[in-house]
C-alpha cells in the first residue's frame, strides 16, 4: 500500500518548525528547514516507488535467483523521475503491456502529465538541494508547505499506479 501518513507528519513538523524559523534572526534557519523537507519527500518517493515495484512481485517470484535480481534492479535504481527510473522498473516488474495500458490510463485522465511535471520538478530542487550548501547568498527552494502541496497532488496517483498494477483489466 502507499502510505503517505508518515511522511506528511514529518512534513507538518518541518512546516511548524520553518515558520519559526522565519521569525528567527538567522535567515539560513528557514532554509535549511525547506532543504530537508525535499529531502524527506524525495526519499519517501524514491521508497514509495521501489514498494509498489516490490510490492506487486512479492509472492509471484519464487526462486532465489530472480529474486535477487529483482532486489538488484530496484537497488540500482537512485532516482524518482517517472520516464527515466519509475516506468523502466515498471515495464522490467510488471511488463511492458500491463505498464503500457496503466501508462494510457493515467494519460487520459491528465495524471500521467501532472505526475511527470510534480516528479521533474522535485528532481531539480533535490539535486540543488543535495549538491550545495548554505553560504552568504542564500538559495531558494520551495517551503515545506509547497512539499506538501506536490505530496498531496503525487500520493493519489502513486496510489493509483499501486491499484492499477494488480487490476486484472491489465493482464
Amino acid at each position: 500500500m502507499v502510505v503517505k501518513k508518515n511522511i506528511l507528519a514529518s512534513l507538518a513538523m518541518l512546516d511548524r518548525e520553518y515558520n519559526n524559523a522565519l521569525l528567527s534572526p538567522d535567515p539560513n534557519k528557514a532554509v535549511y528547514f525547506s532543504k530537508l523537507a525535499i529531502i524527506e519527500y524525495c526519499g519517501w518517493l524514491e521508497e514509495t516507488m521501489d514498494a509498489i515495484i516490490a510490492g506487486y512481485a512479492k509472492g509471484k517470484v519464487k526462486t532465489v535467483p530472480f529474486k535477487e535480481i529483482l532486489k538488484s534492479r530496484i537497488e540500482k535504481t537512485y532516482g524518482f523521475q517517472y520516464r527515466k527510473h519509475f516506468r523502466p522498473l515498471l515495464v522490467h516488474v510488471v511488463g511492458i503491456i500491463r505498464c503500457e495500458r496503466i501508462q494510457s490510463v493515467l494519460d487520459s485522465s491528465g495524471e500521467l502529465a501532472t505526475l511527470e511535471s510534480e516528479l521533474d520538478n522535485y528532481v531539480e530542487h533535490r539535486n540543488k538541494a543535495a549538491h550545495t550548501h548554505i553560504s552568504k547568498i542564500l538559495p531558494s527552494y520551495p517551503s515545506p508547505s509547497a512539499t506538501i502541496g506536490s505530496l498531496k497532488t503525487v500520493y493519489p496517483i502513486l496510489k493509483r499506479i499501486y491499484s492499477l498494477r494488480n487490476s486484472a483489466a491489465y493482464v
